[in-house]
């Protein structure tokens, strides 16, 4: 049985504007994510926000190097699921950037791990 859902991850972590982590026959808990950025993309701070049901859960600042740690409750729906939502402020192609890249994605933040606990 499926537990958990990540929406919005490429294979190499990268992400786009938005995440999401469903989180299935769920009772609460909370989730933390390690956020990481790239130098050679970012020139400024990425800002992740997580929200859930409209609620802002957390929010982060992720400088272009080094990683950055994001922790948030996790609440169950009515159907004892857990949904959040990470949305990331800044989204920058490799190929417009980085010359000779041709990598044409429209990429946010790195996502290099999930980490749940009750």
């Amino acid at each position: 049985m499926l537990q958990t859902h990540v929406s919005g991850v490429f294979a190499d972590s990268w992400s786009g504007r938005h995440v999401g982590y469903t989180r299935f026959d769920c009772t609460g808990g909370k989730l933390s994510v390690v956020l990481q950025s790239d130098p050679h993309l970012f020139t400024r701070d990425q800002v992740v926000t997580a929200t859930a049901g409209g609620r802002v859960l957390g929010l982060r600042r992720v400088p272009p190097s080094g990683e950055r740690r994001l922790t948030v409750p996790l609440r169950p729906a009515a159907d004892h699921v857990c949904r959040v939502t990470f949305t990331s402020a800044h989204l920058l192609s490799p190929a417009a950037v980085v010359a000779g890249n041709t990598d044409t994605r429209s990429l946010g933040v790195r996502f290099l791990h999930f980490d749940f606990r009750p």
